[in-house]
């Protein structure tokens, strides 16, 4: 992968040495900005599982922007969900219940929730 051209990686492998570089400093924290934009499910989840392997074994604090929330409610043990109108803050399974989503974006969402294996709408 070092040796190839940045055009000729998908956007998994690009995205893993991104996550490598960010890795160099030995940081304490890592910031993520939409990791999986623009990569296929399957590289979604083989990212994912990076992160959270990652974090595990370097005791990482990870901090990531993502509309993602089938991987927020998978992996993140504290969210904080943003508007213009609202706020709500904790852990997965207290602020992204549909009622709360709903009251603070108003709009249809579906995601994956991994503990129960179905999935959530909400019209």
């Amino acid at each position: 992968m070092l040796e190839a051209p940045v055009g000729h990686l998908s956007g998994g492998q690009f995205q893993r040495g991104l996550i490598g570089f960010a890795l160099i400093g030995k940081p304490n924290v890592l910031l993520l900005d939409e990791p999986t934009a623009s990569i296929d499910e399957p590289g979604e989840e083989h990212i994912y599982e990076l992160i959270h392997r990652l974090q595990d074994q370097y005791d990482l604090a990870v901090i990531a922007v993502t509309h993602d929330l089938s991987f927020v409610y998978r992996y993140a043990t504290k969210t904080l969900c943003l508007n213009k109108q609202g706020v709500c803050v904790g852990a997965p399974k207290e602020s992204l219940t549909p009622q709360v989503l709903d009251n603070l974006y108003g709009a249809s969402f579906s995601y994956y929730h991994h503990d129960h294996g179905k999935q959530i709408t909400e019209n």
